[in-house]
């Protein structure tokens, strides 16, 4: 069983702490799989970006590419996504991050490098976690880039019966992304594919 061979590359990529100048696009991920024992993993993203809808939706994504190990083709892709539903103004409105303002989807993806930005025919592990959270943020004047915290999402594999790396976990940090409405379409379709 292909998954079987490849689900211990996958926690072991995802435990690898990549050396980062910022605490920006640094997340922290508490994993209670075994709940009286839970561990704690970092995840860096290379790439972080969000987009505002015609409603006035918030849209954020943080991306990660990276190899599953040096001598291996396939790729180790890792997405979270967040839909903000509503947005905290700070002076103004009552926030706390025990409240819940955001939709949360996260996917890991073993891919080949070749298709690794196409998540469709050539993956070899597609998992999805979802969940919710409380996110807030600033604009810069220009409102080109986005900086923020997600506090204490909570999510859980989509599928109780899978063999998940992660369990339930909590996942927090700050990012710092910029505006992209292609990337967050692009991000948006591949999600579709998956909920089918």
């Amino acid at each position: 069983d292909e998954m079987r061979k490849i689900i211990p590359t996958v926690i072991a990529a995802i435990l690898i702490i990549n050396g980062c100048k910022s605490d920006y696009n640094r997340m922290k991920i508490v994993n209670y799989k075994t709940a009286d024992n839970p561990e704690t993993l970092t995840q860096n993203f290379q790439y972080a970006y969000f987009d505002v809808g015609r409603s006035g939706d918030y849209y954020i994504v943080l991306e990660s590419f990276e190899p599953m190990t040096r001598k291996s083709a396939k790729i180790l892709k890792q997405v979270l996504y967040a839909k903000l539903l509503w947005r905290p103004i700070p002076g103004r409105t009552y926030a706390e991050s025990s409240q819940i303002n955001a939709r949360i989807e996260y996917l890991i993806t073993v891919t080949d490098a070749v298709s690794a930005k196409v998540v469709k025919e050539g993956s070899y592990i597609q998992l999805r976690y979802t969940g919710t959270g409380f996110i807030c943020f600033s604009l810069d004047r220009k409102g080109k880039v986005m900086t923020g915290t997600i506090e204490q999402a909570l999510l859980e594999p989509v599928n109780k019966t899978g063999q998940y790396p992660l369990g339930k976990f909590i996942f927090s940090g700050k990012f710092r992304a910029v505006r992209n409405p292609s990337a967050i379409a692009e991000c948006r379709m591949t999600l579709r594919t998956y909920r089918k």
